[in-house]
């Protein structure tokens, strides 16, 4: 399966994923997005691929942002890289290589990824929005380092509170808001929505316990 393949049918799944959430069926939704039932179903099982038009319709009868869909998708797709080989900075060929060059180069959006032992992944947005990018440093220290306070702008983040530890433990969180300031971000700083999601990858036979974020600048704490 190549990088749209992936896309197309990680998007289906976040659909129907959404649907039986909310605890709607098919028809609701089909209801809900003025489309026929049987597109519904076929979207669902991959059977068609919706465009975007659809797509943004599909979402507001799911009670979901469009992008908040779309970043769903894209968490979902971090699920499917190589964990061991960004721990051994392989270029593995493949799907991976292709998920990775989507998230460096396409991706507006900052992604980061880590696992316990730290951090494996800054793409580029997430290396310019927190201005320092990957460090070895462990995780109790990333709240002083990185500058990651609250939306007073004076509290600091514990460790434990972090959108990114917090997926790491295998907990998701939505919209979380965090001031970001540093030496190497501009003195007013970067006011950030985060969401987190945990995941567990299986390679080789061995399993760990990773979590990825996406972070977006926002105009200020009350977006």
């Amino acid at each position: 399966m190549n990088l749209p393949e992936s896309f197309t049918a990680t998007c289906c799944q976040v659909i129907r994923d959404r649907r039986q959430k909310l605890g709607l069926s098919q028809e609701d939704v089909a209801k809900r997005a003025g489309l026929a039932r049987s597109y519904v179903c076929d979207v669902e099982r991959g059977v068609r691929h919706p465009a975007l038009n659809n797509v943004h319709v599909l979402a507001q009868a799911l009670e979901i942002s469009t992008s908040r869909l779309i970043s769903e998708v894209e968490l979902n797709l971090v699920s499917q890289i190589d964990i061991l080989a960004l721990r051994a900075t392989n270029n593995k060929p493949g799907l991976h290589s292709e998920i990775l060059e989507y998230f460096n180069q396409r991706l507006s959006s900052g992604l980061i990824i880590a696992d316990e032992e730290g951090f494996l992944f800054f793409n580029d947005a997430a290396q310019r929005i927190t201005g320092i990018g990957k460090t070895d440093l462990p995780k109790e220290e990333w709240p002083q380092v990185y500058g990651c306070y609250k939306a007073d702008r004076v509290t600091h983040f514990n460790p434990q509170e972090l959108p990114l530890v917090r997926a790491i433990s295998g907990e998701a969180s939505d919209d979380t808001s965090m001031f970001l300031t540093n030496d190497k971000i501009p003195h007013c700083g970067r006011f950030l929505n985060i969401v987190g999601r945990p995941f567990r990858a299986a390679t080789n036979g061995l399993t760990a316990k990773a979590g990825a974020i996406l972070l977006r600048e926002v105009s200020n704490s009350s977006n």
